[in-house]
């Protein structure tokens, strides 16, 4: 039995190990291009914000004390060191996710104890990133934080405002002289950004999970086609077919062709999480999903009738090859399953004035 399975395993090497070194491969990009740097991220703002509480003097002693438990309760969650290759598993971003929970709700707290300088000029720049809400929600926050920084905001026509003119000055003068109320509105509308920001942060982690399982599935229908090609089950079937090995691997070619012509020809490119990787990885394992199964579906067009019999050359080496070539270049023509990500990104940034990934610095 034993040796079955090794000869077994010496005839069909290759159709285990392209699948394997192709995930072995996007197994080190998602580490070094994706996981790292997140982690790092997080790192970074973690030790920002303990040196920032380390130099905090103002406020509430045991205040001070909970952010540090909540700080080392962060630090210990992300970890001492950064995901590798060999120790880190299937990377899913859960570590970072709940870590910049925990950084927000400190940044939140230690809002509370900035001069009121500082809380207008956070203010200040917290108009500068209302893109990032829907337009109502926007709105509101706009003017509440412009009364609270003294200001007339969203006033009507001159002719309709006259009777509230009085009315809407008082209220400027009271908001805009009282520190607590501030630091109140600052204290929520930080709430609200950085649920927004962790938000997002999940929904792209999810999104990149679900992707990984999708990209474990293909390798593995892949390998199963490979295995059960007809021309090794059924020769008789098909006793000159292509190596379905060398078709998978010229699908995998231009599918991956494909996907760095876009790459390049791109004029900016997302930088969301790594998000961006989703259909870089995704493409060369459709492409060679698609060489496999298009020439089998020509196969079984030529032997239904469907096409004529001058076209059988299209299933035999070496036109089958070039086939599978095109056929994993075509991934391009299905943009429902490669481009549904990217085209959903840029339309939520549509018009906004940073990126999630450029917010959390």
């Amino acid at each position: 039995m034993a040796q079955e399975v090794l000869a077994w395993l010496a005839a069909n090497w290759g159709v285990l190990a392209v699948p394997l070194a192709y995930a072995l491969l996007v197994h080190a990009a998602r580490v070094v291009g994706i996981a790292q740097p997140s982690w790092r991220l997080a790192k970074a703002q973690l030790e920002e914000l303990s040196c920032r509480l380390e130099l905090e003097e103002a406020g509430d002693a045991a205040k001070r004390e909970r952010l540090k438990e909540l700080l080392g309760k962060a630090r210990e969650m992300l970890g001492e060191r950064p995901p590798n290759l060999l120790c880190s598993g299937v990377w899913n971003g859960s570590r970072e996710m709940g870590t910049w929970r925990i950084l927000h709700r400190v940044e939140r707290e230690l809002s509370q104890l900035l001069e009121d300088e500082e809380v207008r000029a956070r203010l200040e720049r917290g108009l500068e990133e209302l893109s990032l809400f829907p337009e109502e929600e926007a709105k509101g926050w706009r003017e509440r934080m412009e009364a609270a920084l003294g200001r007339q905001s969203g006033l009507a026509p001159l002719e309709e405002a006259m009777a509230k003119l009085q009315e809407v000055l008082q209220k400027l003068k009271e908001e805009a002289g009282n520190v607590a109320y501030r630091r109140a509105l600052l204290a929520e509308f930080l709430g609200a950004l950085y649920d927004r920001r962790d938000r997002e942060y999940a929904r792209l982690l999810t999104l990149h999970n679900k992707a990984t399982l999708l990209l474990a599935l293909a390798l593995f229908l892949s390998g199963v086609l490979v295995l059960a090609w007809p021309g090794a089950l059924w020769p008789w079937w098909w006793p000159s077919g292509p190596d379905p090995l060398f078709l998978y691997l010229g699908g995998l070619g231009g599918g991956l062709l494909s996907r760095l012509l876009k790459v390049v020809q791109a004029g900016s490119l997302p930088t969301d999480y790594g998000a961006y990787w989703v259909p870089l990885y995704l493409s060369p394992a459709l492409g060679g999903l698609l060489a496999l199964l298009g020439v089998l579906v020509f196969r079984l067009a030529l032997e239904a009738g469907v096409l004529g019999p001058a076209l059988r050359g299209l299933v035999e080496p070496p036109l089958a090859y070039g086939l599978a070539v095109l056929l994993g270049f075509s991934e391009r023509l299905f943009p429902s399953l490669v481009q549904g990500l990217e085209t959903r990104l840029a339309k939520e940034r549509e018009g906004s004035g940073e990126s999630a990934t450029g917010g959390r610095a």
